[in-house]
């Protein structure tokens, strides 16, 4: 399927003056994937490409997939069914009929059709007929996992990678740095932050970005490392590749999945007055500060270059009563 470049551009790669990162001499950029759209910001577009692709080849009639009352995934699945006359469908966790968030809100302005399901039902979302038994009619809709986290997100979340290693190297040219420039055939290394959940984002750079690349995926979730060992497992499954380095940063959750303390909230405002952008509570933030923590701590240094993928959410900041 053609996707027109009106609804979905390429994002700029934008150099970014952090007084952090300055005073260290890092060269820090931000891959501003949250000025897609403000209706499917970030990621979440890209991990819904390849579903759309497969939807229509495998002649479905519409998508259905999974999230809770907040769910960035099911916002941008809404505003793309509408956008390309997709029906969709979010099974959504929690009963939220006689309240809706505003994120549901939206979903259904944007004429996705809701069902709410309690936890214990919502649990058995991963068996492959859970949507057609719930409701047989979706037995005709392309099943998008959780978090749109399957092999067609992976592929999608490759073109972020193509994106970055392109206009990463017309930036470098700026400071000398490039491997196309004429006093260097040698490839300069670059560290990628990305923050994970599934870490399907993840898995989509370390499978198109190039040897010199180090990618550092900063979990979200509180506990043992368990996403190493998943990642390993489903590129295997896949039939993936990883190209670079890569590792998953565990300390940087702030107590858990949606947790944001008042440290970390001071954190944000402090970057978002210094950089001039918003960033979203839940993963985002919790990103930059892995990436800050790593230059005060010295682990990156004069003439490093960092970039960091903001994977957008900000529709989520409105359950934080934060400002838009």
């Amino acid at each position: 399927m053609k996707f027109s470049t009106q609804l979905f551009p390429e994002t700029p790669l934008q150099r970014v003056r952090w007084p952090i990162t300055d005073a260290a001499g890092v060269h820090f950029f931000v891959k501003r994937e949250d000025l897609i759209n403000p209706y499917w910001s970030g990621n979440k577009w890209y991990k819904l490409r390849g579903n759309v692709d497969a939807m229509k080849s495998q002649n479905k009639i519409g998508m259905v997939s999974f999230g809770g009352g907040y769910s960035n995934h099911l916002h941008a699945l809404a505003y793309c069914g509408k956008a390309l006359q997709i029906p969709t469908v979010g099974i959504v966790r929690g009963d939220y009929r006689h309240q809706l968030t505003p994120t549901l809100r939206d979903c259904e302005a944007a004429g996705m059709t809701l069902r709410f399901v309690d936890r214990k039902t919502y649990a058995q979302r991963y068996h492959p007929t859970f949507a057609a038994q719930l409701d047989p009619n979706l037995a005709d809709y392309w099943v998008i996992p959780e978090g749109g986290a399957n092999r067609e997100g992976v592929l999608g979340c490759q073109v972020i990678a193509q994106s970055i290693q392109h206009q990463l190297d017309q930036h470098l040219r700026c400071f000398d740095l490039s491997s196309s420039s004429h006093k260097s055939s040698i490839p300069t290394p670059f560290q990628v932050f990305v923050p994970c959940g599934t870490a399907t984002t993840l898995m989509g750079l370390i499978s198109s970005l190039p040897e010199w690349a180090n990618v550092h995926g900063v979990s979200v979730l509180k506990g043992e490392d368990t996403l190493t060992e998943r990642v390993k497992q489903l590129l295997l499954d896949y039939g993936i590749k990883p190209h670079c380095q890569w590792s998953i940063l565990t300390g940087y959750h702030s107590g858990g999945y949606g947790k944001f303390p008042p440290d970390l909230k001071a954190f944000m405002q402090a970057f978002e007055a210094e950089c001039g952008f918003l960033l979203d509570p839940i993963y985002t933030v919790k990103m930059m500060r892995a990436i800050a923590a790593g230059v005060e701590s010295g682990r990156w240094s004069k003439g490093d270059v960092v970039v960091a993928i903001h994977t957008g959410g900000l529709q989520g900041r409105r359950g934080y009563d934060l400002p838009m």
